[in-house]
């Protein structure tokens, strides 16, 4: 009778915790695609062929081999669209999403600008670069 006892026992445990445990790993897999979307994105100064300011908020850059990143900016950066030239600042030549990355560019009428980089995202294309920051602005 006893082993009967404990045979129950022991099937009432594993119902009762088996839901538990898979809504656990459904979290840590929730948790995981979380971490992906907010990974670290660096970009090599080094490497970078062009730009273009889309916005006051955004920059475009070409990196080589045709790979494409949208940088937005930690603050609204006046003169960016027009900016001519552009250059980078880092103490390294990896400039990364929420670190110390800034650009300076002469703005037409204010000097030389100084901003930092706050998210860097891989884009496929100008094109979605823009719509992009249209669902955003």
């Amino acid at each position: 009778m006893n082993a009967f006892r404990a045979t129950i026992f022991a099937l009432t445990l594993v119902a009762l915790v088996s839901p538990v445990l898979a809504e656990d790993e459904k979290t840590k897999s929730t948790e995981e695609t979380a971490e992906e979307a907010t990974a670290k994105v660096c970009v090599n100064a080094r490497t970078i062929r062009s730009f273009d300011g889309l916005s006051d908020n955004y920059l475009f850059v070409e990196e080589s081999r045709n790979t494409y990143f949208l940088m937005a900016m930690k603050q609204r950066c006046s003169g960016l669209r027009d900016a001519a030239g552009i250059a980078f600042k880092n103490p390294t030549s990896q400039i990364c999403s929420d670190e110390f990355g800034e650009i300076t560019f002469r703005d037409r009428g204010m000097g030389a600008r100084t901003c930092r980089i706050g998210k860097i995202e891989p884009v496929e294309s100008k094109d979605q670069a823009k719509a992009l920051i249209e669902e955003r602005e």
